[in-house]
């Protein structure tokens, strides 16, 4: 039985998917603060033509600031049939008080993308965000756009609210729309 259940783990694992949202820090931390763990949930809408169920998902990440431009990332998702391990590389490449831009690469269980995360200051603390994303789900490639809006709470909370189009592929019956909401701590 316990060999079953562990081999039931690694092919969990190893077979997993990426994580379909975005949800971490497009512009970087609070002043002051040079880490961040989170976690978020997600609605994964059904795709067009296909005779299937929106349905959910989860994300976790811890993030750390290692250099004034340099960001790591540890991260997993999973649903009820998968999850996956992996993490990101990110490098700033322009910051100033209203906007940021980067690149990141990642790598995990049976995914692996480029992201290209930017943000623009609203209103206050308040941050529009994107991070258009070309990787894999698995053995196929796939484009992500997500659009989201962060915004710091008392202390040092974050919340995140997050759409996101997502196409595999980019063939229409593979193209699921995505609405998420997460919440991270920064220290």
């Amino acid at each position: 039985m316990r060999c079953a259940v562990s081999l039931s783990l690694v092919l969990t694992l190893a077979l997993g998917c990426a994580p379909v949202q975005g949800f971490r820090p497009a512009d970087g931390f609070m002043d002051g603060k040079t880490s961040e763990v989170g976690m978020g949930a997600a609605v994964l809408g059904p795709r067009p033509y296909v005779d299937e169920r929106a349905h959910g998902v989860g994300q976790l990440w811890i993030s750390k600031q290692v250099h004034k431009r340099v960001m790591l990332s540890g991260m997993g998702a999973f649903d009820v049939a998968a999850a996956a391990l992996g993490g990101g590389l990110r490098l700033d490449v322009y910051k100033n008080r209203r906007v940021a831009t980067a690149v990141e690469a990642e790598l995990g269980f049976a995914w692996a993308a480029l992201v290209v995360p930017a943000s623009v200051r609203l209103v206050g603390p308040a941050r529009l965000y994107t991070g258009p994303r070309l990787g894999t789900r698995g053995v196929n490639w796939a484009v992500d756009v997500p659009v989201g809006i962060s915004m710091p709470l008392a202390g040092s909370w974050v919340v995140r609210a997050e759409y996101a189009s997502s196409w595999v592929e980019l063939r229409n019956y593979q193209h699921r729309h995505l609405l998420g909401l997460a919440v991270a701590y920064q220290y």
